[in-house]
């Protein structure tokens, strides 16, 4: 379809949405007028004319949302005509009747205050219909008005677009300085704000929106059952449910307006939000460019430092006056006068805050001089690394003095409003000294006010700059990650080294003016683990290879041994403490502490400590000895610092505190001698030569070899046993651990068992004679049980039968 086609389509659709439009509001008006005067006419026709008069206000309400109806179908369809065309179509729309809305506001308005007036003055009631569309009127027309002047911001910022938009692509060339530059990134945070406001904005009108809406359906579903309840109601309801439409009606017609003036708010907005985008994406290509193409000149520099030296001037004179006031101020208090304390609280904050305002003048002027290196010389990792720590503890500070004139602010401003509500004052805006309610004010509290206009003067000036320099931290900070970002490899190996270089030097205490470093610290360490091993292998060789060579024991070489590696260690510990510059005196403060841990907590540790060191000089036992400890038999091992290490004939080490061998009894097999005396138990039948059993025993002993003849063996004639005639025999043996006196024992046996086989002396084991009375004959019956057996068993020459016999005595 043509263009012309298109132009000639819109104008039918606007002089028809204008024939509708007209045609619906002169015949809603018209209804409104005859509902509304109701009474009047029924005065005047009776009752058939007032039947008659509500059958014709049926049809003009009908007629009316019949309008409506068409006006609605015919805008629906000429938006799915021409979709693509619909900004257009509404920038092309006839505005509202926005006069016309508000002329009929003011006429009923007035209409509805001349009844109220004259129902007042008649001593007669006012209908509650009355105040209630007084009040619906009174909100349509405030409602009419934002709407108005949505539009009317809406149309200039159509109108204005254009311009800008041209403005804005003359004006888009790349910056030529640095300052230029800054000031476009400044403006890209700015926008970035702006939009993120604009969105939460939408948002919120978008939800009242909705909730306008619901609450729209829900008034036109109470007009449609009013209309259906007129159209079956008597005459007597008529006029109120009349009334009442008249009302709803009201309240959809504002609900609309209301509906209206948000969707031209979120069209608004949504504009604003659009061309923040826009504009956000042209700076950030201006932006976009590496900032090492501009540099920041020497006067660019000096024209920046010398704005925050006057400003550091202006400052100081502030302070100096301030002070000034601080010390009349204690001045007067000493003097016992009368002072105010607002006032003194108040010179006290502004100086307070003015001192860290002054703080950090000459860091922001540091940063400068810092974005001048940045932009001109090639700076290291490391400073760059080191700045942009500075850089974000300034930021910090920066906007620790912003959050603190916020909330100082916050809280003037509340102590303003409820000073201000409390004297119903207007001093502040009308410029005078008298109250809302006519009376005098009193020139104490408006100097108070006063005082706080000032105050919040200050502070918003304060503000403006604290502001500006968090605004410096932040381009310095992102001009500092950029050239972090582009670090190359030898940069990143730089700075890694750099970090362990400042690991290595860290400062973790000092004593007496001396610092405590890591690099002493583990330099310390590794010549107490280097000398320790040293020192071991020192003692070993002096030990175990010298000392043997002069004649020294194994056992004293193991003592001397031990006593060498723990002197080593304690010199080798104080030479380190010397070498690495960490004083004694270091050592002082832990002395409290490690004297209640020795006393209580190390009590055993020490105690051991000291019972090993008596083990090693008094040597009651040795490496190499055989000693009974609390009924275990064992060879010393190891004699530690704080236990010893003994293996027992299982092969089964065990670890004993060294006080054990000092608070015990203690058996030493091997003290002073390895001879040890043992012996041999047998038993032979009765009836075996005695003297022959003794000779061959004394025979038996002198042959074996590890038994040893002096002292010399002894055989005893023990004891007539129950079964045998028992016999020991005594001998000395050479014994260092406890199975060589077991195997010696075992052996010694085995030779007695074959002497005895080839003498037939016979080795007795246990026997019992049972003597039966036999006065009377006795019956035995041998029966074996269901789960027992008779077995027998040949036992030398004679038969044994085993098994469970009862005896049953006959007679």
């Amino acid at each position: 379809m043509s263009s012309v086609s298109y132009a000639a389509r819109g104008i039918s659709r606007q002089s028809s949405e204008t024939v509708c439009n007209q045609a619906g509001r002169y015949w809603r008006i018209l209804t409104f007028v005859l509902a509304k005067h109701a009474g009047a006419l029924n005065s005047m026709w009776g009752l058939h004319g007032m039947r008659r008069f509500s059958l014709l206000v049926i049809c003009l309400m009908f007629v009316t949302e019949q309008i409506d109806a068409v006006s609605a179908v015919e805008n629906s369809l000429m938006t799915q005509v021409a979709p693509g065309r619909q900004i257009q179509g509404e920038t092309q729309q006839a505005a509202p009747d926005f006069s016309g809305m508000q002329e009929e506001c003011r006429v009923e308005i007035k209409s509805l205050q001349d009844e109220i007036l004259v129902a007042r003055a008649n001593q007669r009631g006012v209908r509650p219909q009355l105040m209630q569309e007084l009040e619906l009127w009174g909100n349509f027309e405030i409602i009419l008005e934002e709407w108005r002047l949505a539009y009317q911001d809406r149309a200039r910022h159509d109108s204005g677009l254009a311009i800008d938009a041209d403005s804005v692509r003359r004006s888009r060339a790349s910056p030529n300085s640095f300052l230029e530059l800054d000031e476009l990134r400044a403006r890209r945070v700015a926008v970035a704000s702006s939009l993120k406001s604009l969105q939460l904005e939408v948002g919120s009108e978008e939800r009242i929106a909705n909730g306008l809406r619901d609450d729209l359906e829900s008034a036109e579903q109470l007009k449609r059952k009013t209309t259906e309840a007129l159209s079956n109601s008597s005459v007597e309801q008529r006029f109120a449910l009349q009334q009442t439409y008249i009302v709803q009606d009201l309240e959809s017609r504002v609900l609309k307006a209301n509906l209206n003036l948000h969707h031209e708010r979120i069209n608004l907005l949504r504009i604003r939000a659009k061309d923040a985008v826009s504009e956000g994406e042209a700076l950030d290509a201006l932006v976009s460019a590496p900032t090492s193409q501009f540099k920041l000149s020497k006067g660019e520099l000096d024209e920046r430092v010398t704005i925050l030296e006057k400003f550091e001037q202006q400052v100081r004179m502030q302070l100096s006056a301030l002070d000034s006031q601080m010390r009349e101020i204690m001045m007067r208090r000493h003097m016992g006068k009368n002072i105010s304390e607002s006032n003194y609280e108040i010179v006290r904050e502004e100086s307070q805050l003015l001192r860290d305002l002054l703080s950090n003048t000459s860091l922001f002027k540091e940063c400068w001089r810092r974005r001048y290196e940045l932009s001109n010389f090639e700076v290291a990792p490391s400073d760059i690394e080191k700045w942009l720590e500075d850089g974000e503890q300034l930021s910090q500070q920066v906007a620790l003095i912003d959050e603190k004139l916020r909330l100082r602010t916050r809280q003037r401003r509340e102590a303003l409003s409820l000073l201000t509500r409390a004297s119903g004052t207007v001093s502040s805006v009308t410029g005078g000294s008298v109250g809302l309610a006519g009376e005098q004010v009193d020139a104490e509290t408006l100097a108070r006010i006063e005082e706080l206009e000032n105050v919040l003067d200050f502070y918003g000036g304060l503000q403006v700059l604290a502001t500006s320099g968090g605004r410096l931290c932040d381009l310095f900070l992102e001009d500092l990650r950029a050239e972090q970002g582009a670090y190359s490899f030898a940069d990143n190996v730089e700075l890694f080294w750099g970090w362990v270089i400042a690991a290595w030097e860290f400062e973790i205490t000092e004593s007496e003016g001396k610092a405590i470093t890591v690099k002493k610290v583990v330099i310390g360490l590794a010549l107490l683990l280097i000398g320790y091993l040293l020192s071991r292998a020192v003692a070993s060789v002096v030990a175990y290879k010298v000392l043997p060579r002069f004649g020294v024991s194994h056992a004293a070489a193991s003592v001397l041994r031990s006593v060498m590696l723990y002197a080593m260690i304690v010199c080798l510990f104080f030479v380190s403490l010397d070498i690495v510059n960490v004083p004694l005196t270091f050592f002082a403060f832990f002395g409290g502490a490690a004297a209640i841990g020795l006393g209580f907590g190390s009590q055993n540790l020490l105690n051991n400590f000291i019972s090993g060191l008596i083990l090693l000089v008094e040597r009651p036992i040795r490496v190499g000895d055989l000693v009974n400890v609390e009924g275990i038999d064992a060879n010393v091992e190891h004699i530690g610092a704080r236990s010893t290490r003994v293996r027992t004939g299982s092969n089964l080490e065990i670890l004993v505190p060294n006080s054990k061998f000092l608070e015990n009894n203690v058996t030493n097999w091997t003290l002073s001698d390895t001879r040890i005396r043992t012996s041999v138990s047998v038993g032979v039948a009765y009836g075996s030569p005695v003297a022959e059993v003794i000779e061959r025993l004394k025979q038996v002993i002198r042959q074996q070899d590890n038994v040893l003849l002096t002292p010399e063996p002894i055989v005893l004639f023990q004891d007539f046993g129950d079964s045998s005639l028992a016999f020991e025999v005594h001998f000395w043996v050479q014994m260092k651990r406890i199975m060589d006196g077991a195997k010696l024992r075992s052996s010694v046996r085995a030779a007695i068992d074959k002497d005895f086989r080839e003498a037939g002396i016979v080795i007795a084991f246990p026997q019992r004679d049972v003597h039966i009375d036999m006065s009377s004959p006795l019956e035995v019956h041998l029966k074996k049980d269901k789960n027992e057996t008779l077995t027998t068993e040949q036992v030398g020459d004679s038969r044994i039968i085993s098994g469970v016999h009862r005896l049953r005595r006959v007679g």
